[in-house]
């Protein structure tokens, strides 16, 4: 009987052993690769350059995706439209109704023929007020250069991921001059998804900031920012910082490596970024295998 059970379990044990092979394999190419891609960008000395950061990133983020607990569902998506309605013509007087962030304003929309009034304290909603129309609605985009999204019943939006350089200030010991124009434009990405009809379900959004190869992130939840106007925010906020201001945003984690090197000298992911990752992961009750 001994034997017969050795025999049957000789199947499941070189089962295991491929799988743990082919992981092993699959990790050293990798490390290799962004070791290769790590070493040109130094090469070449374009640490300052953008877009040469996405082609580490972009093996990152799908290395996450493909090793959660949600395979299947997990999925890397570049330059995804966070997009919001507007209208087209409108004069409107911005400025806080109850304390939480919404907007309160007298909208003027106006086609080329009439002009028509419409009273509202959220997003254009053509269905809810007959003066709106489709020639009075339009729409108004942010797109950020990566997100993490989980597609099951509901679509969600895990991550938004925004990749910046390593700037001049950030050799000299000063991150806080660049990171701070970076925590703001991500603000309003931020403000654009919760705002955007496919994701109205979700309570917070994560945001993500790779800047080189460190991170931080931070947790916005609905209250953290503020119900955008209801015309166009164009490439600015003034029209509506007064009221940004008056929302209490939330605390970014401090800035860490992504990588580090084992005992072997062999490029790995420092423990700051797998901890923050999987931290990351649990609020979506997601697990990643690294």
């Amino acid at each position: 009987m001994a034997s017969a059970k050795s025999t049957s379990e000789t199947p499941h044990l070189l089962c295991s052993w491929l799988s743990s092979f082919m992981t092993n394999a699959a990790r050293d190419h990798h490390f290799a690769l962004l070791r290769r891609i790590k070493a040109r960008i130094k090469a070449d000395n374009v640490q300052e350059e953008e877009f040469r950061w996405y082609e580490i990133w972009d093996p990152i983020l799908n290395w996450i995706a493909q090793r959660c607990s949600a395979p299947g569902e997990v999925g890397v998506a570049p330059q995804y439209s966070l997009t919001r309605p507007v209208f087209k013509n409108l004069n409107v007087q911005v400025q806080p109704s109850d304390g939480e962030g919404n907007l309160q304003g007298q909208a003027a929309a106006s086609t080329s023929a009439t002009s028509t009034n419409a009273t509202s304290t959220t997003t254009p909603n053509p269905s809810s007020t007959s003066a709106v129309t489709d020639d009075t609605v339009d729409k108004e985009s942010r797109i950020p250069d990566f997100v993490l999204i989980r597609s099951t019943t509901l679509r969600s939006l895990l991550v938004i991921v925004e990749i910046k350089p390593k700037k001049q200030q950030q050799k000299e010991r000063k991150p806080l001059t660049v990171v701070t124009e970076y925590v703001e434009q991500m603000k309003l990405q931020v403000e654009f998804a919760f705002a955007t009809e496919h994701l109205s379900h979700q309570d917070f959004i994560i945001a993500f900031l790779g800047i080189g190869d460190t991170f931080r992130y931070a947790v916005y939840q609905k209250h953290h920012v503020s119900t955008l106007p209801l015309h166009r925010v164009g490439l600015g906020t003034e029209a509506y910082e007064p009221l940004r201001r008056s929302t209490r945003g939330p605390v970014w984690k401090n800035i860490h490596n992504v990588f580090a090197e084992n005992t072997a000298g062999t490029l790995c992911y420092s423990g700051e970024f797998m901890k923050a990752i999987n931290q990351i992961m649990a609020l979506y009750s997601l697990q990643v295998s690294w």
